[in-house]
């Protein structure tokens, strides 16, 4: 179950932390489908193959992004020499499920989401909160976009960019989707669908330290990625 071809990714120092809590409705997509089973009646074969079923969409779920991020860890990979002391560390894939520590303290992977930890070096992902992305208008590539994100910042933080405080974090951000744009094109992802995402991730709440730019801004800056590669991401932190 390939969930279009839009999964599609590419590490740097990254490892794959799949949290086994809540999707973003919270509601877990796993404790649901097995309440289903057994409330149905006893061991039908029905309710068997419903279960089956639940369980091998999420094992191929799990196991595409577990290999996108293997494939894009590459395409990063191929970028750093250019740009970047060659003594790059890179974090093997791995998974980790419910808490994990991280160099960045405990995170309970109890709302759903994804970040970058420049202490260990390494990006958190929350599978469950990745697939169930489908269901809050988000395309089949939203894995490949949230990952891709997240490993803008792990560039930024692996060539040493350090914001001021007095800049917002918008820069960083722009950054981060121009360099997720660039990586999707490089993968052969669906690109349409990326900056669609990226413009549904927009928000305009401006006094919010956390703002992080307008739907039309990030879906300009993952445009710039698509359209004129990494090498034209660095202007958003000038």
């Amino acid at each position: 179950m390939r969930r279009a071809s839009s999964l599609g990714i590419v590490a740097v120092a990254a490892v794959l932390a799949v949290g086994g809590c809540q999707a973003q409705s919270g509601e877990d997509p796993q404790t649901s489908a097995t309440a289903e089973t057994t409330d149905a009646p006893a061991a039908t074969d029905a309710s068997t193959g419903a279960s089956s079923t639940a369980a091998a969409d999420s094992a191929d779920f799990e196991q595409v992004v577990t290999e996108d991020l293997a494939a894009a860890v590459a395409v990063i990979q191929g970028w750093w020499p250019d740009f970047v002391a060659p003594e790059l560390r890179t974090i093997p894939l791995g998974e980790t499920f419910g808490g994990v520590m991280t160099g960045c303290g405990r995170y309970p992977f109890t709302s759903g989401n994804a970040f970058y930890c420049a202490g260990d070096n390494t990006v958190y992902l929350d599978l469950n909160f990745l697939a169930g992305q489908d269901r809050y208008g988000k395309e089949n590539g939203a894995a490949l976009a949230i990952t891709t994100h997240e490993l803008g910042h792990a560039w930024e933080a692996q060539r040493g960019y350090r914001p001021d405080e007095s800049e917002t974090v918008v820069k960083t951000e722009l950054f981060a989707d121009c360099i997720s744009g660039a990586i999707v094109a490089e993968m052969g992802g669906n690109e349409e669908a990326a900056a669609r995402d990226a413009f549904a991730s927009g928000d305009f709440a401006f006094d919010n330290p956390q703002h992080h730019g307008t739907p039309s801004q990030r879906r300009q800056a993952t445009e710039t990625g698509i359209e004129q590669g990494h090498e034209a991401c660095d202007a958003y932190l000038r």
